[in-house]
C-alpha cells in the first residue's frame, strides 16, 4: 500500500512524469503485450518501470536469457 500512496504522491508532484494517478491494470499490460513475440525479442528496455506491471509481464514472458533494462529516474522509486 506504501507504494501506491507514494505514486499518488508523485502524480500530484509532477503529473505530467506519472501521467497517471493508479498504475496500469494486469489486464491492460496483458492486453500491451499480448502482440510480442517474445521468442524473437533479445533486450527489452523500459523507462519509468515504477509499480512493475509491466515489468512483471515482460518477465514472465520472456526468454530466460532476454536481457531486460530497466531504467528508473526517481530515486524514491529505487527502494522498492
Amino acid at each position: 500500500m506504501k507504494k501506491y500512496l507514494l505514486f499518488i504522491k508523485w502524480f500530484i508532484k509532477n503529473p505530467i512524469r506519472n501521467a497517471s494517478v493508479i498504475p496500469s491494470s494486469k489486464h491492460l499490460i496483458s492486453n500491451m503485450t499480448e502482440w510480442l513475440d517474445f521468442d524473437k525479442i533479445n533486450v527489452v528496455v523500459e523507462l519509468w518501470p515504477w509499480i512493475w506491471s509491466f515489468t512483471e509481464e515482460v518477465i514472465k514472458k520472456s526468454r530466460e536469457n532476454t536481457l531486460v533494462i530497466l531504467i528508473e529516474l526517481n530515486a524514491d522509486y529505487c527502494k522498492y
